[in-house]
């Protein structure tokens, strides 16, 4: 059963910090006590606790010293010099059955838990090596992959660690590693974590003092790195009662403290971003801002939006137009350019085809006959050159074209990446009104939203970007940069796109043509239905746009005419938006609303002979 954040959470996070500048880990430490002597159980706290971490969105979580396997706080295993007790000897062979192997079944399962959680999980437990015990540090990504070990190199009731486990890891996150407890006093043990880049020192501990604080900031200025450190919380009842569990000298009352926590977060400037906490059971996070230079602002990308006409029924023409657009755009620094609806191809302004209720004249078909002449296969060579152009410019390409599919046309978005590779397509789902004569319906396959090095990037086409579970589905796929070319360039398009900037925390980037009545054909070649406007007649005005995931317009509307409409993106901004309103996240509430999307393509006719082929050429379809 999977286990996520109730309405009621196993224990309190407390303390996010302040600082939300991107780019941004968050990051949890855990203050919890473990379940002595029960090892599974501990494990099914431990999972509690990270399904609980998770769904506040960490990304990086952080167990104390020990936790599986627990530290035997109190306890001195009936040693006296010269002599160990039977009692201290049965003490020692029930803790050696609460360690576990690695590799072993426990790690497996721990590493379980970091791929259904997604996080990148450092968990202090005792480790079993024959019948020598260490406290060690155990390593896992996000995927689900043990990465090592760190063994405490130096201990008393536990081995020894030596050099061969001083793992420092680089991961998508940051270099993360980890040293224990009174290691961290040990500055040639540092020193090495530092030669090899650490960014993110774990720190995970049995020492609740208050000088333990003292040691954790000065460890963040001197190796100008993020310090988590983590700690159980825990009172004598959590140990098994007397005389299963005895504490050397006065036995303390059940509710006594004996592990008080502070468990802390610290930033390489030395500020205390979370923490230290002293009162209880915990999830203490932060937001670390992994830039490791003295310049933390967060990157930036450069987004243009074009507002320009097709040449209509004359796609070489219109490519020519795009690459002299395209070559505009990077000449101003562009690294992402966005073009309208239909761009290649043509949208049809004010055209009925002919069509009336039960009938279509032979002008409308000879018309449509000429659309479809002008629209693009896809692949094809028109694919090919667009391509090609993203990669002569070095650009992030999104391009509106008319998809010819046999005998059927879509309104289709391409998307291309800088080094000239055709990355996939978005077939418009609800074409509108009239629309629906002339281009075909998409299908649940083609809603990608792209991983790119600039972000995230997907596309709904026009009045498409009405639809909010087309839109929950881009969301819930964690579109970044929100591309909506367009042909509506009523004023009201505005505060469309405005909502799905702040519903969705991204950034919105809206094309539209601007193009009057003489950059179609004239009449009697291309008519408009009703009455004929006058050549120099605006038919679409543009109010291409570009909006912060704030709600902030940061560039356009523009009505004036054709234009590159550029800003500087961000990407800081979704993160700081994404605190306040995270719509398939934290502001969901799937157990009362969810959504399912049929992802698979919908094909008319199927040949059993030929399915699994079929099966294999759809698989690898963008």
């Amino acid at each position: 059963m999977a286990l996520v954040p109730s309405s009621s959470p196993l224990i309190a996070e407390v303390d996010m910090g302040t600082d939300y500048s991107a780019p941004t880990v968050r990051a949890t430490v855990v203050q919890a006590s473990t379940v002595f002597y029960d090892t599974p159980a501990t494990l099914d706290k431990a999972e509690r606790l990270l399904a609980e971490a998770a769904g506040y969105g960490a990304q990086l979580v952080v167990f104390p010293e020990a936790f599986v396997g627990g530290y035997p706080r109190g306890s001195n295993f009936g040693v006296v010099m010269g002599n160990r007790t039977a009692k201290g000897k049965e003490d020692f062979r029930k803790y050696h059955a609460a360690a576990i192997d690695v590799p072993g079944p426990e790690v497996d399962r721990l590493a379980a838990m970091a791929g259904k959680y997604k996080v990148f999980l450092v968990m202090g437990v005792i480790e079993r090596d024959g019948y020598t015990l260490y406290c060690t540090v155990l390593f896992f990504d996000s995927q689900g992959c043990y990465l090592g070990k760190h063994r405490k190199i130096g201990a008393a009731i536990w081995g020894f660690g030596d050099g061969s486990t001083i793992p420092v890891f680089e991961t998508p996150i940051g270099k993360i590693g980890a040293a224990i407890c009174w290691e961290n006093k040990m500055p040639l043990l540092r020193t090495a974590m530092y030669a090899k880049g650490i960014e993110i020192y774990c720190a995970p501990t049995a020492d609740s003092r208050d000088l333990w604080q003292a040691s954790m900031t000065h460890i963040a200025l001197e190796g100008g790195c993020f310090v988590l450190s983590a700690n159980q919380f825990c009172r004598r009842k959590d140990y098994p009662p007397p005389p299963e569990y005895a504490f050397a000298g006065e036995e303390p009352a059940p509710d006594s403290v004996v592990c008080a926590g502070g468990s802390v977060i610290i930033s390489p400037s030395g500020t205390v971003l979370a923490g230290p906490n002293y009162d209880g059971e915990a999830l203490i996070s932060a937001d670390l801002e992994v830039d490791m230079g003295t310049d933390y602002s967060a990157p930036t990308v450069r987004a243009t939006v074009v507002q320009a006409s097709t040449v209509f029924y004359d796609t070489p023409a219109t490519l020519d137009k795009a690459e002299r657009l395209l070559a505009e755009a990077a000449g101003y620094g562009a690294q992402l350019v966005v073009f309208p609806e239909a761009f290649v191809g043509g949208y049809p302004r004010g055209s009925n085809f002919g069509v009336v209720i039960g009938n279509r004249t032979a002008k409308g078909k000879e018309d449509f006959r000429k659309y479809h002449a002008a629209a693009i296969d896809v692949p094809g060579p028109e694919v090919d050159r667009l391509a090609a152009m993203a990669g002569k410019y070095k650009v992030f390409l999104v391009m509106g074209v008319i998809e010819r599919d046999g005998y059927t046309l879509y309104c289709t978005v391409l998307f291309f990446d800088s080094q000239g590779c055709y990355l996939g397509k978005h077939r418009k789902m609800m074409p509108t009104a009239l629309e629906r004569i002339i281009w075909g319906f998409g299908d649940g396959s083609t809603i990608p939203v792209f991983e790119t090095p600039i972000g995230k990037i997907g596309a709904a086409i026009c009045w498409e970007n009405k639809m909010p579970l087309l839109r929950t589905a881009m969301y819930a796929k964690g579109i970044e940069i929100y591309c909506a070319p367009t042909a509506d360039s009523r004023d009201l398009w505005q505060a469309s796109m405005t909502h799905i900037a702040l519903e969705g925390g991204c950034f919105v980037l809206s094309a539209n043509q601007f193009c009057r009545r003489k950059d179609y054909p004239p009449p009697p070649e291309y008519a408009f239905a009703g009455e004929e406007p006058a050549p120099d007649s605006v038919v679409c005005a543009g109010g291409s746009v570009i909006i912060s995931p704030s709600g902030t317009v940061l560039a356009g509307p523009n009505y004036d005419g054709e234009a590159l409409i550029s800003a500087d993106l961000d990407l800081g901004e979704i993160a700081r938006a994404k605190f306040d309103f995270d719509v398939v996240g934290h502001y969901s509430r799937p157990e009362v609303l969810s959504l399912i999307v049929r992802d698979h393509p919908a094909t008319p006719v199927t040949f059993t002979s030929a399915s699994a082929k079929t099966d294999r050429e759809v698989s690898h379809k963008p």
